[in-house]
């Protein structure tokens, strides 16, 4: 279940944001519930109980409907995510009859959706958490040959969410994880939807008096796998998910719970062997210009950093680059990319050991290709 955030409903106008018609279709199954606790749902837009209704989203009780919580979840988020072109479309590639209405909000139409195709809006935001994800730490597998994304049957998903709720609560972050895959091209995504330990906040309450909320917020960590490589990127916040993930992952489909090493990917040697040479992309179709724009570099010492930014570095440097860019050791740089197919420059990343962030995924495969023609990705030393 999804985890339910108060302050998604704080104001009545957000709820405004709906259709009368459609908020008493919505809460229509859980109508006892509301009117136990004052709520009497009305057809009748002056009517309506829009702040009473609030102030009840907004101190759910242990009596609260997991299905509701599940509803206000989905909705809100496919209302914040999509527009309403793309959710109309999602009904009529479907074959959903939505109730026509030329002033529909983007929420009116997900409310329509979730009422006949719950699935829908979970599996939309689901895919938009995972392909909007940009930036990874990637690491490599040890096989010669890069091995095809196995397909995961329910018995290693149920073995793979099993070992995640283990860890998880061990570190007092609840259970029912969730893992979830999604393929793209030669890229398999998958989505790990866990919780982080219990939050507790004070709450204002009607009758002016304060209270504690207690509940547990949800984490969402991406992972890429890149049939091409044999790479896996991974998106998460802590060392400890990292490995959690990269060991399990091994274990249950690969059959080998260090298949996915922990060496560095990336290098900086082309920058300091071949200065501005290292940024040719001729050879690189679908690639117009690469411009190296930052680089951040560490001194030792007390932990000195250094960061250097131009429009471009080598223009900045002149024929003072080698000097430059060799003194100290370069932990990160960044890079404006013009590709074919776009008129403004987009941002590459790079940072030691194994980290890359893009501004579009889709950037991610002509850079790769460009990185690995170059030499940033073989081995090397600084």
């Amino acid at each position: 279940m999804p985890t339910f955030n108060p302050r998604l409903f704080t104001k009545a106008d957000r709820l405004k944001n709906i259709s009368v018609a459609n908020l008493v279709a919505l809460f229509n199954p859980w109508s006892e519930y509301l009117a136990g606790r004052g709520v009497e749902l009305i057809d009748d837009e002056d009517e309506f109980p829009f702040d009473r209704l609030s102030s009840v989203l907004m101190t759910p009780t242990d009596e609260t409907p997991t299905e509701l919580v599940d509803a206000l979840y989905f909705i809100h988020e496919s209302a914040s995510d999509l527009r309403i072109e793309d959710l109309l479309n999602m009904a009529r590639t479907n074959g959903l009859d939505l109730a026509h209405s030329d002033d529909a909000t983007p929420a009116d139409v997900a409310v329509q959706i979730w009422l006949l195709r719950p699935d829908l809006l979970r599996d939309s935001h689901n895919r938009a958490v995972v392909f909007n994800q940009k930036k990874f730490e990637y690491f490599s597998g040890r096989t010669a040959e890069p091995q095809p994304f196995p397909e995961v049957s329910e018995g290693q998903t149920l073995e793979i969410q099993a070992t995640f709720d283990e860890w998880f609560s061990s570190k007092r972050k609840g259970r029912g994880t969730r893992f979830l895959t999604f393929r793209r091209d030669h890229r398999v995504w998958m989505l790990v939807r866990h919780g982080l330990p219990m939050r507790r906040e004070g709450k204002h309450q009607d009758s002016g008096e304060t209270a504690t909320e207690l509940y547990r917020p949800q984490q969402h960590d991406v992972l890429v796998y890149d049939e091409n490589s044999g790479e896996i990127g991974v998106h998460t916040s802590t060392k400890g998910e990292t490995d959690l993930y990269l060991h399990t992952l091994g274990f249950v489909l690969f059959n080998d719970p260090d298949h996915f090493g922990k060496g560095a990917k990336y290098n900086f040697d082309p920058l300091l062997n071949h200065g501005p040479d290292a940024l040719a992309c001729d050879d690189i179709e679908g690639i117009d210009r690469v411009v190296l724009v930052e680089v951040q570099k560490y001194w030792g010492g007390f932990a000195e950093r250094e960061i250097r930014k131009a429009d471009d570095i080598f223009a900045a440097f002149a024929d003072k680059w080698p000097e430059r860019l060799r003194s100290g050791k370069i932990t990160s740089v960044g890079f404006k990319v013009r590709f074919a197919n776009s008129s403004k420059d987009r941002s590459v990343t790079i940072r030691l050991p194994n980290i890359a962030r893009y501004d579009r995924d889709d950037d991610s495969d002509l850079i790769e290709q460009w990185l690995a023609a170059r030499g940033f990705c073989s081995a090397g030393d600084e």
